[in-house]
């Protein structure tokens, strides 16, 4: 039997942590997301605290990834909620963290392991809270529609 992952024809990954402030908005996009395409068997949508080895297989299978994170990069010229999209490809070297990957890793490692790569995005949003138990600012949650039309766009 097929499972979820085999049947889809994009994923979305959303990760952070959900219990440091910003730093959770890619799960919490990630649930907005699960809601909007839970009617749509060719999208799978995961909401993880890190990109992990095991994440290779599920990317093995689909066509186009879409990566949801929280930065922390903000400054005078990127102001708290900016919004930044880049294309992603694999990288030549895969640098573990202890189980934590890079979205260039991960796909560095899919192509290692089963000889191929989708298309991939990376959305970021600039945060400025990532104490543990905040909850997202305003700023950052305020994205979470434009972040819907970004990852409707590129699938």
């Amino acid at each position: 039997m097929a499972t979820a992952i085999e049947c889809a024809s994009a994923v979305i990954i959303g990760f952070g942590n959900p219990l440091c402030g910003d730093d959770g908005f890619g799960c919490a996009a990630a649930e907005v997301l699960a809601e909007q395409y839970s009617d749509d068997a060719g999208i799978s949508v995961i909401a993880t605290h890190q990109l992990t080895p095991e994440l290779a297989a599920d990317l093995a299978e689909v066509g186009r990834v879409v990566f949801i994170d929280a930065s922390a990069s903000v400054n005078v010229h990127e102001p708290v909620g900016t919004i930044r999209c880049e294309k992603v490809s694999a990288d030549s070297t895969i640098n573990v963290h202890g189980h934590s990957l890079s979205p260039s890793a991960l796909l560095s490692l899919t192509d290692q392991l089963y000889g191929r790569t989708p298309d991939a995005l990376l959305i970021t949003v600039s945060g400025a809270r990532f104490d543990l138990g905040c909850s997202l600012s305003d700023d950052v949650r305020a994205q979470i529609p434009r972040i819907m039309d970004l990852v409707a766009a590129f699938l």
